[in-house]
């Protein structure tokens, strides 16, 4: 969770690299959402599963090292349906990250452009 906020912060800090003018807006917009939805999903997702896991009551070990306090109260019914949340979550980050990955290699490959290296340069 911690890198995530702080790779957030960067970004609202540190302005992405400028995209080359021969990038069409549709794609421009399409990159920006994905990005912006897989950086709420990731600050979102490791706080949707403390919740569900500590309604439920199961143990959180972070690296085995400290357990996590329990931040919601016990409640099965509850914590099935914010795991449910979670896992919905999980399944969209992975097509989202799939996307993202597709949409580099689209770039490199197909529209021969420099989003790829941009995008490896930071």
């Amino acid at each position: 969770m911690a890198i995530v906020y702080f790779r957030l912060a960067y970004r609202a800090t540190h302005g992405p690299a400028p995209l080359s003018a021969e990038i069409p807006a549709f794609y421009r917009c399409a990159g920006h959402s994905v990005h912006w939805l897989l950086y709420a999903m990731l600050a979102v997702q490791p706080i949707v599963g403390w919740v569900g896991t500590s309604a439920y009551r199961a143990p959180i070990h972070f690296f085995w090292l400290v357990e996590l306090p329990p931040i919601w109260r016990q409640d099965r019914g509850f914590s099935d349906q914010v795991l449910w949340v979670h896992k919905g979550i999980g399944i969209a980050l992975a097509l989202l990250i799939c996307a993202h990955i597709g949409a580099g290699l689209f770039h490199h490959v197909i529209r021969r452009d420099q989003a790829l290296m941009r995008m490896r340069r930071g």
